[in-house]
């Protein structure tokens, strides 16, 4: 077996080029968010399995929002180690707490957006 070794730019763009990540055996994936955001496997099965109890059961999108995760974490910590989230006492839950709100936030900002516009369309249309 052979360890895939990328090197991950932490931001919304590089995102969409880490695609591919998600379709790799459980070891590379943990390996390379290990590699790149310097998580422990323990670190990983915790997030993995913090977001499998939210109901996100598919595992490509959970790894997708595992990734997307390390990757808010990263800009949360921008004046520390750019390459190493780090998690205090209790801190896991709290970030991950934090991160899910965030996401339900953007996520309703983008449906109210998309709304908006296509109330917007319709009196256009009248």
């Amino acid at each position: 077996m052979t360890l895939i070794s990328v090197k991950i730019n932490h931001n919304r763009e590089d995102l969409h080029k880490m695609t591919m990540i998600v379709h790799h055996t459980d070891f590379e994936f943990q390996s390379i968010c290990k590699e790149g955001y310097g998580i422990n496997r323990g670190v990983y099965n915790a997030i993995d399995d913090w977001f499998y109890n939210k109901g996100i059961i598919n595992i490509v999108e959970r790894r997708e929002i595992i990734l997307e995760f390390l990757s808010y974490m990263i800009e949360a910590m921008e004046s520390e180690s750019p390459f190493k989230v780090r998690f205090g006492s209790k801190g896991l839950v709290i970030n991950l707490k934090d991160f899910w709100s965030y996401r339900a936030l953007k996520t309703s900002d983008i449906v109210n957006a998309c709304s908006l516009m296509r109330g917007i369309q319709t009196l256009n249309l009248c």
